[in-house]
């Protein structure tokens, strides 16, 4: 399956796929074997089943920071088992971020909640496709700042917590180390049951 984003206009939208775009063929323009997608990604998995989500984020001079037609909205998985990351534009839920690269830093709280608890993992991929040297992840819980172009960031996560633990950080400073330890942490308060 596959969701459809229709932008808001003059009525309902209509999807239309015509005889000769459907194909029964492995391969294809609509079906490859490996397609490029033009984001920065976070992967957000547990790590002992194959439920993940992803969040996407990219950068330009033309795209705004406020809620426009290059953001994607969030929408859960039909499997209540899969973990859930996204972030909120004008109390939008949304699940491709476009942000305009004038700044030169920029931060995006993420939202994640999971119905299961258990040990869940971060992965990034796509820093190719965002005008930021320098991407790191504030884990408030914890208070580590946790470099994404390693192996990824492992932490254990239960039903309960905050889903305002991470916030996602991106810097055009080329030094790494002292843009981390500039960022100011902010405490996350966690239920407790």
């Amino acid at each position: 399956g596959f969701w459809v984003y229709g932008l808001h206009g003059n009525g309902p939208v209509t999807l239309n796929i015509p005889e000769t775009s459907k194909t029964t063929t492995s391969i294809s323009d609509i079906k490859t074997n490996t397609k490029i997608q033009p984001y920065f990604t976070l992967k957000f998995a547990n790590t002992t089943s194959n439920y993940a989500h992803k969040f996407k984020a990219a950068t330009s001079e033309i795209f705004s920071n406020g809620l426009d037609s290059e953001d994607m909205p969030f929408r859960a998985s039909p499997n209540k088992a899969t973990p859930q990351m996204y972030c909120e534009i004008d109390g939008k839920k949304i699940n491709i971020n476009n942000f305009n690269a004038s700044s030169d830093s920029y931060s995006i709280q993420l939202k994640t909640k999971v119905t299961v608890s258990g040990n869940y993992k971060i992965e990034a991929s796509g820093f190719e496709f965002v005008d930021y040297t320098c991407i790191k992840l504030q884990d408030n819980l914890t208070g580590k700042i946790i470099d994404l172009e390693g192996n990824g960031y492992c932490f254990t996560m239960n039903s309960t917590d905050n889903p305002d633990r991470f916030i996602l950080l991106f810097s055009k400073d080329n030094n790494c180390k002292s843009f981390a330890s500039t960022i100011p942490l902010r405490k996350a308060s966690i239920p407790i049951s």
